[in-house]
């Protein structure tokens, strides 16, 4: 699956200005193994054994952990979800899927969910689950940094390669495989707050020097939304025929387009990469 993601052709999208863009359809690859995700839970797995179960963190729409119940499901492994907050009287649907995956899930108090990566918690969930081999929200780590990299080559035919940012794992593995080239990176930040994305990035490398975060179209921060960009998305779904998400997908492309047409990027030949989401 992964070497079929990474053979992805890329799409002549829309002219923007004096832009070109095109998109790497990446939401393509799987239903619910999709955009970012499969790259990163490739590296996050890299050095597990294939034995234990693999552990992993989300909220109860979560892209990430649904994607990896749909791995396990899908090889044959075992899957624990710890979620966010209470188990809710009335499932999302994105619950329901990681359910019929076979993921088993671990609901938890907002509060306890803050000690997702203290030792002491750990070493208690390690007790009363088992062994399990874990990997961090959203794969944010070294290794999902590592497996983000296969996203792009080494060389791009593009000056600028655009990607919405949740935690900075993506931006900063694509960043380094472009570290050498031509190409520069610019991440869509969709949290409220000033250096998350930084911040993120520089627990485990250097923030690259050809990545720019750009933290202006949250919109309020995570999932938030208003009805400028409600009516964005669904204008563009209808003149593009493709399908943006809320939360990371349109907020990119509403400030790529708004900074271009601003005259704050001159970049001739530009390329989006979906993440999935949806």
């Amino acid at each position: 699956m992964l070497e079929q993601a990474q053979n992805t052709a890329d799409t002549f999208l829309m002219r923007c200005g004096e832009s070109e863009i095109y998109i790497r359809r990446f939401h393509l690859i799987h239903p619910e193994i999709s955009g970012n995700k499969l790259f990163k839970l490739s590296g996050c797995l890299k050095n597990w054994d294939g034995t234990k179960p693999v552990l992993s963190f989300g909220g109860a729409y979560s892209n990430h952990l649904l994607a990896l119940s749909a791995l396990g499901f899908r090889c044959g492994f075992e899957t624990i979800g710890v979620v966010r907050g209470e188990e809710p009287a009335i499932k999302s649907h994105r619950i329901i899927q990681m359910q019929n995956n076979g993921m088993r899930l671990i609901y938890v108090s907002r509060n306890e969910y803050r000690l997702k990566a203290e030792k002491n918690w750990l070493d208690k969930l390690n007790k009363d689950l088992g062994d399990f081999f874990m990997i961090p929200e959203g794969g944010a780590n070294l290794l999902g940094i590592e497996g983000a990299k296969n996203m792009v080559k080494e060389q791009e035919d593009y000056d600028l390669v655009v990607i919405p940012s949740g935690t900075g794992t993506s931006a900063a593995g694509i960043s380094l495989r472009l570290i050498n080239s031509k190409t520069a990176v610019l991440a869509f930040q969709v949290l409220k707050g000033e250096g998350i994305i930084k911040k993120s990035i520089e627990q485990f490398i250097p923030l690259p020097n050809n990545l720019v975060v750009n933290e202006d179209f949250h919109f309020g921060g995570y999932a938030k939304r208003n009805n400028d960009l409600i009516q964005f998305a669904v204008q563009f779904e209808a003149e593009h025929q493709l399908k943006l998400d809320l939360v990371y997908g349109s907020k990119a492309f509403y400030g790529l387009q708004t900074l271009i047409n601003e005259g704050k990027l001159n970049h001739k030949r530009i390329l989006y990469i979906h993440s999935g989401g949806l």
